[in-house]
């Protein structure tokens, strides 16, 4: 097993419940301690009155590589961490779902922007994280 970074911690919904993540060495789901999916829901919320073209520059900088919830990347070190990926990815479902936007939807939009963008051109294992993220969020499990 790898050894994971130092402020790795499961996450773990607010009902004490924790998420699987059969990739992680693990085995749930990882994320660094600073890592807030109430804050990540509650800032998408704050979106959901928008016009769609109003959400794109507040996502953006929200999700885009070192942004806010962009939980991979460390801006200040300009250090990636792997462990955290399925993190990041989680958290755009969550994001997205605090929009208001369908996960069908939410889906397709990080798969178009991970396209050009992502190593990894958006694989099926992010698909399934943002997913995840977007039904634990449309579940009422981040409020």
């Amino acid at each position: 097993m790898n050894e994971l970074p130092k402020d790795a911690v499961v996450v773990t919904r607010p009902d004490g419940t924790t998420i699987d993540d059969p990739s992680s060495p693990t085995k749930k789901l990882i994320a660094p301690s600073k890592a807030n999916f109430r804050e990540v829901y509650v800032a998408g919320k704050q979106l959901a009155a928008n016009h769609f073209w109003q959400d794109v520059a507040p996502a953006y900088e929200a999700l885009h590589h070192f942004g806010t919830y962009d939980f991979q990347r460390d801006k200040a070190t300009n250090t990636h961490f792997k462990d955290y990926v399925n993190a990041a990815n989680y958290a755009v479902g969550v994001y997205m779902a605090g929009i208001g936007y369908g996960k069908w939807e939410s889906v397709k939009i990080a798969q178009t922007y991970g396209f050009p963008f992502s190593s990894k051109k958006y694989d099926e294992n992010a698909r399934k994280l943002t997913e995840k993220g977007w039904d634990d969020a449309d579940k009422g499990k981040w409020q």
